[in-house]
């Protein structure tokens, strides 16, 4: 067993990896040598590379980029042609909070994360009735329990109000 960490299946990546270390470099620059290739940048450039812009997040959706785009403008929003749009950070369909430029770069961008990870989880905590559960969800569960059943069709409210309360987050 050797006393340093597995960075590549291939035993000669492997090898080289572990001489270098023996002959004093350090992990970071080893790893270079074995592997043969730079560590990853952390540029604004790199993160937003591959991400695309509106068109090209929306392509073969365009009926979809024509309603967000039109709700942004509704609220005084003019998206731009190299933004993207990020549902994890809008409140809402075509929320401007949603759109996030290039030029914002990726400290902004992680911002605006943290800022909804932290609204979701206040919002979370302060709410009595627990998370809310989805309209399909109930739907099905309900339907399955009258398909199985179908004497409980005329109970449907009451079957509703069960599978909320059983799946509910009891308040604290």
């Amino acid at each position: 067993m050797s006393r340093y960490p597995q960075i590549s299946p291939d035993p000669a990546v492997q090898a080289h990896y572990e001489t270098c270390r023996r002959n004093g470099c350090n992990d970071n620059l080893a790893k270079i040598l074995a592997l043969r290739q730079p560590p990853a940048t952390r540029t604004d450039r790199e993160f937003f590379r591959g991400v695309g812009t509106l068109a090209d997040q929306f392509s073969g959706a365009e009926d979809q980029l024509d309603e967000v785009v039109r709700r942004a403008r509704a609220r005084g929003y003019e998206p731009g042609v190299n933004d993207f749009y990020s549902e994890a950070v809008a409140d809402d369909i075509g929320d401007p909070k949603g759109f996030i430029r290039p030029t914002d770069g990726r400290q902004e961008t992680q911002r605006r994360y943290d800022q909804r990870m932290l609204e979701m989880a206040a919002a979370a905590q302060s709410s009595d009735a627990g998370p809310p559960i989805a309209r399909e969800i109930i739907d099905r569960e309900v339907g399955q329990q009258i398909a199985r059943d179908p004497g409980l069709a005329t109970k449907r409210t009451q079957i509703e109000e069960d599978f909320i309360n059983r799946h509910a987050v009891p308040s604290a």
